[in-house]
């Protein structure tokens, strides 16, 4: 490690004294840092080391102790009669219907979302539970273990298929990816999740096919023993049938208030029309509750968001959902479902549908009037679609949850059971960091990695930013070889003790680099953001003068090899903000840690002389291509690789014409060598520079060492940006073939 000593004394004191300032201030304001900074404080102190005996559940972000991680819950306090595990539950409202049956057990623990202690436990916590994502700066420890049983099988659409911007399922992706058990109630979800979050070729855990606990609770409850307990919290008629409205969640975040009345009036007209002998509940999105609470119109109908679905299930007898996974669920039971998609359409076009809901088990209504006349003839029901139930419950026999626990906690490696796939790719990833989507040389980088060998062997990972423009988004579209995304999200986990010499190091001061903490925030940081079990080789085409981006991938990232690809040598040296080169910081700091450079910028601009001539090696990749002779006098170079047809917008015959007219002592073309050779075979002035061989930027040379050039300004732009922007302004008469 080479250590700049050139920093500026005074400006280092006054950086560091300002930076103790900031992270003081912004942890006592800005609670989202406080949570990073408390959260940091334990996964990189040695004093808080992980409790084997501990279980943390977190289901829906903490809102209720429900659904699967419940289920998994009750099965394991059943088996644990000598209290051997204390159970950590996260739950905004610790003390309500639910968390108070289980309030007189000394190893159950409540806990607000985001404390001190929850923190805490995320970190030390040998088993974490959950059904959904985890907060973006979670990075699960080595030595925890964690399952995601996800909250149900998908009829719309998800992840990367799911309507709002590209990239919004990223922190979900990468939660998975660090998963060590997902769980699965059928194969159809499982292809499904893996392909909605992009985890084909790159996962490697364990996937359990079993069915959902969650469904274990809708046949194994006690009926009595619920009803009782239910009769306590919301005032229904034990000696009616209940139809259970529970749909799923419409809109967005600022849609709040709008969904819910909707909600409201739905029930409301439900509720005027059912049968004699019928009554009716209903169940609230989890977004929805807040509001629909406090609306006295259905205050004695609704279900608090406490109550487990499954155990409501349990004694339902008619359900009424729409898109809800919910109904997947209750086809165990043989009884009736109706799906209520009045905004079929709307619904369609806003967020997609992965099913045709036409060809699932249930019976669809578009209209509250034919959903009366149903409900009014539940004697003659019978189910659509009946004979596709199997699809979806094969697996639900009752012991998913005893499955699921049998497998978290026995040791061994053996995969024996045949609902269990132990995901191994066998294959090297190579592990490709794109970043700089402004800069000129963005299509430089793009070209690198199209000139990538797609095989068997390699699984090829991008890793980008996870916010895009519509322009970065076209840019992104340039690259053409297949590839799994993964994405950079939030921000750098650091501690309030070690934010000071990590900032220093992204300055270009490696001065307290040695003492650990600043390698452990870097190492970490790669942990959190690419979650992979293993990087064959890392390949940086990052920005070259970004110091942290630099350092973090040449002293956090771990491969077997590493490739740094120099794409741009058109910037003047910069310097930190201590005073330090940066250029001077790269050569000495970070070209090092790389076991291989690939310069793209490196050309020999001096030509070589054999015999009576010069000549000029077209470099690529620091192996010779070709070499081709360089004449003296009035030259062109013309750039025609699009142009390939004799009636295109300059067309071969043109280029021919203008070569007979022996106004230039040599014209080069640059094109497909094996299209244009026919044409040009003869001219003893006319060279041509194969396109598929020769990248624009390696033969720069070249090009300046021509007196005019003719190219497609609009087309060149689009491909080569960083090309033109460098020798239009240079001493070359620019000749745009479309003026």
């Amino acid at each position: 490690m080479s250590v700049l000593d050139n920093f500026n004394i005074g400006l280092r004191k006054q950086f560091i004294q300002a930076h103790q300032i900031e992270i003081e201030k912004r942890a006592k304001s800005n609670k989202n840092y406080r949570r990073i900074n408390e959260y940091s404080e334990y996964i990189f102190s040695k004093s808080h080391p992980i409790k084997p005996n501990v279980i943390m559940y977190d289901s829906f972000l903490g809102k209720s102790m429900t659904d699967n991680p419940y289920a998994i819950f009750l099965e394991i306090l059943k088996r644990d009669t000598e209290h051997k595990y204390h159970h950590v539950w996260i739950l905004e409202n610790p003390d309500n219907f639910q968390s108070r049956r289980f309030a007189d057990l000394d190893n159950v623990e409540f806990i607000r979302p985001y404390t001190k202690k929850h923190l805490q436990y995320l970190a030390i916590a040998k088993y974490l539970v959950i059904n959904t994502s985890m907060p973006y700066y979670f990075v699960k420890r080595p030595g925890q273990i964690m399952i995601n049983m996800w909250h149900g099988t998908p009829i719309k659409g998800m992840g990367k298929y799911m309507g709002g911007r590209f990239g919004q399922w990223a922190n979900v992706q990468r939660q998975f990816l660090m998963t060590d058990y997902m769980v699965h109630p059928n194969f159809y979800t499982q292809n499904i999740m893996n392909d909605s979050y992009d985890l084909n070729k790159i996962y490697e855990g364990v996937q359990l096919t079993v069915g959902y606990p969650r469904v274990d609770l809708i046949q194994s409850t006690d009926v009595s023993v619920f009803s009782n307990f239910l009769s306590t919290v919301v005032p229904f008629d034990p000696n009616k049938k209940i139809v259970l409205y529970a749909p799923t969640w419409r809109g967005n975040q600022e849609s709040v208030a709008n969904m819910t009345e909707e909600f409201v009036q739905n029930s409301l007209a439900i509720q005027s029309s059912l049968p004699a002998g019928y009554q009716l509940l209903v169940k609230a999105h989890q977004i929805a509750y807040d509001k629909a609470k406090s609306d006295n119109r259905i205050k004695n109908i609704l279900v608090p968001n406490d109550i487990d679905t499954s155990e409501l299930l349990s004694i339902t007898d008619v359900l009424i959902s729409d898109y809800s996974s919910i109904f997947f669920d209750f086809l165990i039971t043989g009884k009736p479902v109706f799906l209520y998609a009045y905004d079929l359409d709307s619904y369609i076009a806003d967020r997609g549908l992965l099913l045709d809901i036409n060809s699932v088990p249930g019976n669809v209504v578009l209209t509250i009037e034919q959903l009366s006349d149903s409900l009014n003839n539940l004697d003659n029901y019978k189910m659509n679609n009946s004979e596709n139930v199997h699809d979806y419950v094969s697996w639900q026999n009752g012991k998913a949850a005893y499955y699921i626990i049998d497998e978290l906690f026995d040791v061994t490696e053996k995969i024996t059971n045949e609902y269990e796939v132990k995901i191994d790719n066998g294959k090297s990833n190579i592990v490709i960091y794109l970043d700089g989507f402004e800069d000129d040389d963005y299509y430089s980088k793009v070209q690198f990695i199209n000139s990538l060998v797609e095989n068997d062997d390699n699984n090829i990972v991008l890793l980008t930013k996870d916010h895009f423009n519509d322009e970065e988004l076209l840019q992104l579209s340039q690259i053409r070889i297949a590839y799994s995304h993964i994405f950079r999200l939030g921000q750098v986990n650091y501690s309030i003790d070690n934010y000071v010499p990590y900032s220093l190091a992204n300055q270009g001061d490696m001065s307290m680099y040695e003492k650990g903490s600043v390698q452990e925030v870097f190492e970490e940081e790669i942990r959190r953001v690419v979650p992979l079990e293993k990087v064959d080789q890392f390949i940086y085409l990052g920005k070259m003068m970004d110091v942290f981006e630099n350092n973090l991938f040449a002293f956090g990232m771990r491969a077997e090899k590493k490739t740094y690809v120099k794409t741009n040598s058109f910037y003047s040296d910069q310097e930190t903000r201590l005073g330090i080169s940066k250029n001077e910081y790269m050569r000495k700091n970070i070209f090092p840690q790389y076991s291989e450079i690939i310069d793209l910028t490196s050309i020999n601009s001096e030509p070589i002389f054999i015999g009576e001539n010069f000549y000029l090696p077209l470099v690529f990749n620091n192996e010779s291509m070709s070499a081709i002779k360089i004449e003296n006098g009035n030259k062109l170079f013309i750039i025609a690789n699009s142009l390939l047809d004799f009636d295109g917008i300059f067309g071969i015959y043109n280029l021919q014409r203008l070569a007979n007219k022996k106004s230039y002592d040599a014209i080069y073309i640059y094109g497909d060598e094996e299209k244009f050779k026919d044409y040009f075979d003869v001219e003893e002035n006319i060279y041509l520079v194969d396109s598929k061989k020769n990248n624009l930027t390696n033969i720069l040379p070249l090009v300046l060492n021509c007196s005019d050039l003719m190219l497609d300004v609009k087309e060149i732009n689009k491909k080569n940006k960083a090309f033109y922007s460098y020798v239009k302004n240079k001493d070359i008469n620019i000749v745009d073939m479309n003026a």
